[in-house]
């Protein structure tokens, strides 16, 4: 009856513009004629005003040889990227002048099917051979341009470990993917190129599909810079560039760089392909006002799921110094963005150690060997690294966590990281340790004579040190017998195993000692040596080559080392692991100088299956030697400490207990063994409770459970899916409130605003739908949020054009890339009953830069600043929404208010607003609905409350004549904060008024 309804309503209030379904172009013939470019497309371009020649014989290309490439003279001239205009989105302004001291050649036009597909063994249709290669990932242009530099025999400007793609054969990810600027090769321009270009004849390049660009997004600054190529690496939305208008937005601003939304490598569309251009940038500069110029950026090489492989969980961190510009920078492996951050400071950064909870990063301003003043500092490991402590000692360096026999969380420091040649004068240094706890040092203690600061077993009381000479000491509460090793040749970078076999890591200048044990004469550095307890070397592991090793530190209690490998030029080149067990080294991130790296990877909990419930054993060490050596030392903290304000006021304070920490030391070889890495393959014994409160045993497997993401298909979408499973699983019984559709809840609903009776999950996302609304709510809401009252669901006439089998479905294919949706659905969506580890096991998976904001908040995804409905509106083809298309839609909305009103739920239907520009075309909004037909759909859907009273339409669009006001919005079609906020106190008194129909 209410289709029977809706479609009279078609035929009685039609557009001007209306059109027959046989009118409707199919999606990928959606461009008209005007797309179509002629191979050449010279002529189309004012060369003269361009100030482009054409191809010469003293240029490096010939245009016989490259036709459709025309040269640009940009040497000593300069272009504008973003504007002054303050209405502009926050990463457009504010105007910013690139100075060129190169030229470049670029294509006349972009990249057609017909190239495309021959070059790339794609199919493609003969009739739409010269329209624009759409619908591409920028990892498939990338890979194009490769290959087209290979067609010329020429190097390629882009390198990469491993392609992925996707069953459609797009590319979704290169696995260590790195511009090279200073090849010449066939490239995506930069956005200064394209921008040089197109600001003398916007007409010829921004005309119908939006193009990539190659550059990361980052902001701009008021300044010049020279040769700018974007931002030294992505953001935490992993943002590429977008230029140029479309046939879906046209007259879009120069200065734009986006899309309707957010634009990562992975995005595709209809209205996106790619041009060419051709020549090298050697003198490349990256640049974002935070980090400011460099010349040089830090490339990822492996992902998290190498790593993952290796320690048995993601939650694993890399931290490094840049010694290019003096600042700590970091990797955390568990982030789907897989990015380096690095923490600018004008302090110098050297040895840094990360907490055992991941947390905290200690730091010093000393450099091993080098004698002189030092100071250690502690921050949070952030990108702002928050929270910056530093230790009130003077001449504390080399900074190591540690954990105490009761549970302490300590750093043990020297007192001079100098060279240790001189025993005499070494034994006037001294070795410490302080109680680190929320966020503030303790009282130091002294542990040692000498500076023992190659690591500390408190439990086997063993200490070495090696910054000319490899030393070591065996020590109790009383005594301390110190040892010189190696014959007294020259060693270096020493690392204390903290697997309880007090194995000791170092290099050499290699001696004669080494030579006699490898068998053979080898370089500096060339060799990783390793001794056991008593200094006998023990094993040798040769460095690649053309490297040789430099920074070696043991990874937590794995036969595992990080170092860096240093080339012939004694550059400090990558960072790589090494496994001593295998001799196999894998390559971590490459950049120009790493220094100092250190990984940290969580504590895996031993599980015991004794009973149906969960049990862990944590390992402890025999003693507290420390405490007792410490306590028998005189003067054990007299004259070290300076301020006290810096310190605790007291033992007993310091004493107390840390953040949450790893367990100590093994001390013995059994209680080692027993807490060796966890199988990749091992599962943990779980519970789960059901209806009946019965607990049920059950063997989760962590490889599976929780697993919501993974960096090779990670996007912004997949990535707000994932932190909304976190949220379910951990406020499942607390809320009454959930949000679902498209990305105009996620930004216009900020659950924190409602009234306390109310707890809201946000758990829109984009891109989303109904029928992926309707999935989540039957098979993951109903069946666990037990206490669920009300449904808010935003109704997004102009996304029901994309049926069920689309991406804005995620639960028709997406979900089959993530281990953790696959899991569930083999065990029925835990229908019977949430396992109560799920919900740690999720935390534990791989996230997003983002998860912890949107966590925060609940999943309300604040887009920012407020720049208004602007002057541009999407503009899809207003036919694209089919009648068959809305009774498919239809159908699964009344289905879902059925079901909800039978639980006795309320749904909310909520038209978001739309820009007031609307009104002045034949759109009722952004992706395809005419007005007429989302006016009888809105009335249509408003007259359903009298047959189901639990089903309400709030109607804040009202056909472009709202009241939320110019400063309420952020987009055409997305409120701001300050419209969110006025959005979310509508719903909210909606909502206290229905409360009264509840006990």
């Amino acid at each position: 009856m209410i289709l029977a309804l809706l479609l009279v309503s078609f035929s009685a209030c039609g557009d001007d513009d209306s059109s027959s379904e046989e009118d409707i172009i199919p999606e990928e013939n959606a461009p008209d004629d005007s797309t179509a470019v002629d191979s050449t497309g010279i002529d189309s371009l004012n060369i003269d005003s361009l100030g482009i020649d054409s191809l010469d014989t003293d240029s490096v290309l010939t245009e016989k040889e490259y036709e459709g490439f025309i040269y640009i003279r940009s040497k000593g001239k300069t272009t504008v990227l973003g504007t002054a205009s303050k209405t502009a989105k926050i990463d457009e302004q504010p105007a910013m002048k690139v100075v060129f001291d190169y030229n470049f050649y670029v294509g006349v036009h972009e990249v057609t099917q017909g190239e495309f597909g021959a070059l790339m063994k794609r199919s493609f249709k003969k009739d739409s051979s010269d329209y624009p290669q759409a619908n591409i990932t920028f990892y498939d242009a990338v890979l194009y341009a490769n290959a087209l530099s290979k067609k010329h025999k020429m190097d390629t400007v882009y390198t990469y470990s491993r392609a992925q793609f996707a069953e459609d054969k797009s590319c979704e990810n290169l696995v260590g993917f790195k511009t090279n600027y200073d090849v010449l090769g066939f490239r995506l321009p930069t956005e200064a190129e394209w921008m040089f270009v197109a600001n003398t004849r916007s007409d010829d390049i921004n005309r119908s599909i939006k193009e990539w660009v190659n550059d990361w997004k980052g902001l701009f600054a008021d300044t010049t810079i020279e040769n700018f190529v974007g931002a030294a690496g992505a953001n935490g939305m992993n943002e590429k560039i977008l230029k140029g208008s479309s046939f879906v937005e046209k007259n879009v601003p120069l200065y734009a760089r986006g899309d309707f939304y957010t634009v990562t490598p992975l995005s595709k569309a209809e209205y996106v392909g790619f041009r060419l251009v051709l020549g090298k940038i050697e003198n490349a500069i990256w640049f974002n006002p935070s980090s400011g110029a460099v010349t040089s950026v830090i490339t990822p090489l492996i992902l998290a799921e190498n790593v993952r492989s290796l320690f048995g969980t993601y939650q694993a961190k890399l931290v490094f110094r840049n010694d290019e510009t003096g600042n700590l920078a970091y990797i955390n492996y568990s982030n789907a963005a897989n990015t380096v951050v690095e923490i600018r400071d004008d302090i110098d950064s050297y040895h840094p150690d990360i907490s055992p909870d991941g947390k905290y990063v200690a730091f010093c301003t000393g450099l091993e060997g080098v004698a002189g003043e030092s100071s250690v500092y502690v921050r949070e490991l952030n990108e702002s690294g928050s929270g910056l402590v530093k230790l009130n000692v003077e001449g504390a360096a080399i900074p190591r966590w540690r954990v105490l026999d009761n549970g302490d969380t300590v750093i043990v420091f020297v007192t001079n990281p100098g060279i240790n040649k001189s025993e005499s004068n070494w034994e006037k240094y001294s070795t410490w340790y302080v109680p680190f706890n929320n966020g503030k040092f303790g009282t130091p203690k002294k542990l040692l004579k000498g500076s023992f600061h190659g690591g500390i077993s408190f439990g086997r009381g063993f200490a070495v040190t090696g910054s000319s000479l490899l030393r070591a000491t065996r020590f109790t509460n009383k005594s301390q017998n110190n040892e010189l090793w190696y014959n007294g040749e020259q060693a270096c970078n020493v690392s204390l195993s903290m697997d309880g076999s007090n194995r000791t890591l170092f290099l050499d200048f290699a001696g004669n000692t080494g030579a006699t044990f490898v068998g053979k004469k080898y370089s500096v550095h060339e060799m990783l040596l390793i001794a056991d307890s008593t200094g006998e070397l023990v094993q040798s592991i040769k460095s690649p080559k053309g490297y040789s090793f430099d920074h070696t530190e043991w990874v937590s209690d794995k036969n595992l080392v990080v170092a860096t490998l240093s080339n012939v030029n004694s550059a400090h080149q990558k960072i790589a692991l090494v496994n001593v067990e295998s001799d196999k080294i894998m390559e971590l991130v490459e950049g120009s100088e790493l220094w100092h790296p250190c990984i940290w990877v969580k504590s895996k909990k031993k599980v015991t299956q004794e009973s149906s419930s969960s049990k862990s054993v944590e390992s402890s060490s025999s003693s507290a030697i420390a405490e007792k050596f410490s306590s028998s030392e005189e003067s054990s903290s007299s004259k070290l400490t300076g301020n006290s304000s810096e310190t605790s006021s007291s033992s007993e304070e310091s004493s107390s207990s840390g953040p949450a920490s790893i367990s100590s030391e093994a001390s013995s070889s059994s209680e080692n063994s027993s807490s060796s890495e966890t199988p990749k393959s091992s599962s943990s014994s779980i519970s789960i409770t059901t209806s009946s409160s019965v607990a049920v045993p059950l063997i989760l497997d962590p490889d599976s459970a929780g697993m919501y993401l993974n960096s090779s298909y990670w996007t912004a979408g997949n990535g707000l899916m994932r932190n909304n499973m976190e949220l379910l699983w951990n406020y499942h019984d607390q809320a009454n409130v959930v949000v679902l559709g498209s990305s105009r809840p996620l930004d216009g609903i900020v659950p924190k605003q409602f009234s306390e009776k109310f707890f809201v999950l946000n758990l829109a996302r984009t891109p989303s739908g109904i029928y992926e609304s309707k999935f989540y709510l039957d098979h993951y809401v109903y069946p666990h949020v037990k206490n669920l009252r009300y449904i808010i669901l935003s109704l997004d006439y102009d996304l029901w054009r994309w049926e069920p089998q689309s991406d804005h479905n995620f639960f028709y294919s997406d979900y089959k890339k993530f281990l953790g949706y696959v899991y569930d659905k083999n065990h029925e969506y835990w229908a019977a009953g949430m396992p109560e580890e799920l919900a740690e096991l999720t935390e534990d998976g791989y996230s997003d830069q983002n998860g912890e904001a949107l966590r925060e908040n609940m999943g309300y995804w604040s887009v920012g600043a407020c720049k208004g409905w602007g002057t541009n509106i999407c503009n899809y083809d207003s036919t694209l929404l089919t009648s068959e298309s809305i009774e498919m839609a239809m159908d699964t909305l009344v289905d879902l208010v059925e079901t909800a009103g039978k639980r006795n739920i309320y749904v909310i239907g909520i038209i978001f607003p739309m820009s007031p520009n609307y009104k002045k075309t034949g759109l009722f909004a952004c992706y395809g609905a005419r007005r007429s037909v989302g006016d009888s759909l809105t009335k249509v859907l408003s007259g359903m409350h009298e047959k189901y009273p639990h089903f309400i339409v709030m109607d804040e669009n009202k056909m472009g004549n709202h009241d939320y006001s110019n400063s309420m919005a952020e987009d055409q079609q997305h409120l701001c904060p300050v419209g969110a906020q006025q959005m979310t106190h509508r719903v909210d008194s909606l909502l206290m008024t229905l409360e009264s129909n509840f006990p």
